[in-house]
């Protein structure tokens, strides 16, 4: 059996307890999840690909598609582009990331490899631990399948909101949802520095566009230097595990 709250109750509670949070945000921070907080190790494509095939017979749907960086409905309608030569109707869509969901709630509590990154939980407990320091997600994952990884890693507690791939397929209005949710939960000021972390360079993208800095880090397969040659990440980072890379950004 699953683990996954319904309707996400769990994350409901965590709002409304936020609620009390009356101090000025001095630091909103958003985390990626996919090689940035954690890695599922191909949990997702099985799940998928236990549901396309059940719902649409077809088997191995996902082939040579590279998910880095992208979102689910993104890969979702590529992959029917590909394999089925059209795009799914509402119900369709609807159906696929329900029995997506059920299977990834299967597969992920016992999935092999599944890992944090490193100093991701030392990191996330010592800001969440700083009264002016709020944190949330930046995910191209459905709000359900970001809920179980976060579970899974025993770190869902840290956040209390966020943006997600069920909310839009670009990453930039995913930015910018997540913190509209923040400004209704917290004290969002035109003061609070807003940063955010990710692993690869669409996170960096939205970051700026929504007027935020950008943390890149090399654990989701783009090295350090392609971020310090090749993108206006603020700062790039090898891994998460050393607190005093990130000293000055959050003072």
């Amino acid at each position: 059996m699953g683990k996954f709250p319904q309707d996400c109750q769990f994350l409901r509670e965590l709002q409304l307890d936020s609620r009390q949070r009356l101090e000025m945000t001095k630091h909103l921070v958003l985390f990626d999840i996919d090689g940035t907080l954690l890695r599922a190790r191909g949990a997702g494509r099985i799940a998928f690909e236990k549901a396309f095939q059940e719902l649409h017979g077809i088997g191995q749907a996902w082939g040579e598609l590279n998910p880095h960086g992208r979102t689910d409905r993104d890969i979702i309608e590529e992959v029917c582009r590909v394999v089925l030569d059209r795009q799914l109707s509402t119900e369709e869509s609807h159906a696929l990331e329900q029995r997506f969901v059920q299977y990834f709630d299967e597969i992920i509590w016992e999935h092999p490899n599944f890992e944090l990154m490193p100093g991701v939980e030392a990191l996330v407990s010592h800001l969440s631990s700083t009264p002016e320091i709020v944190l949330g997600i930046e995910t191209g994952n459905l709000l359900e399948t970001a809920a179980l990884k976060l579970r899974r890693g025993a770190i869902d507690h840290f956040f209390t909101f966020g943006g997600y791939g069920s909310d839009s397929r670009e990453r930039s209005e995913i930015v910018r949802i997540a913190i509209e949710r923040a400004k209704a939960l917290y004290r969002i000021t035109p003061d609070t520095q807003i940063t955010v972390f990710g692993d690869s360079v669409n996170d960096i993208t939205a970051a700026h566009d929504n007027g935020a800095r950008a943390i890149a880090v090399a654990t989701g397969g783009i090295g350090i230097e392609h971020f310090k040659e090749k993108t206006s990440a603020d700062l790039a980072l090898v891994d998460l595990s050393n607190l005093e890379d990130l000293a000055t950004f959050f003072q």
